[in-house]
């Protein structure tokens, strides 16, 4: 075997042996931050509602959600929903798997009080292919989509 060739096996073997690495310790990353999303959601997931509120028909929109403004509430509304979001493991950039705490409350204006709160664990990134379409779906705990606290919270009335 020329000199050559015994470089380029060598070359390939380190590579071939490095994109194994990199697939392992994200997969292992990834599968402990899925058990913690569990575990966290166990704890405090989920949508808690205090009050629900009866709305004037015209503080709808034509689908029949509540026109609920984002940040401090500065209209006639009387509520105003805030949110925050924290990375709780993992890097503030891709690539990588990270470990997210989604908050959104149900705040009424006149006295700051939260009248709903919805907390989702949100498991993002970590997948050695990531950029490719179909690859690097994430973990949420529990589910987003039937966790629509302002239908929860604001009725017709």
């Amino acid at each position: 075997m020329s000199k050559a060739l015994r470089y380029g096996a060598i070359a390939m073997g380190v590579a071939i042996g490095t994109l194994w690495l990199v697939k392992h310790f994200s997969e292992t990353e990834m599968r402990r931050l899925d058990k913690e999303v569990d575990r966290l959601c166990a704890i405090d997931g989920g949508m808690r509602i205090f009050e629900t509120v009866k709305l004037h028909a015209t503080m709808f929109d034509e689908y029949g959600r509540p026109l609920v403004p984002s940040g401090k509430d500065d209209t006639r509304f009387g509520y105003f929903v805030r949110g925050e979001a924290k990375i709780l493991s993992g890097p503030r950039q891709a690539p990588g798997a990270r470990l997210i705490r989604d908050m959104t409350q149900v705040v009424r204006s006149k006295d700051d009080k939260v009248i709903a709160e919805r907390v989702i664990y949100v498991r993002s990134g970590g997948y050695w292919l990531e950029g490719i379409p179909g690859i690097g779906r994430g973990k949420n705990c529990p589910d987003p989509e039937s966790m629509d606290i302002r239908a929860k919270v604001f009725s017709k009335g």
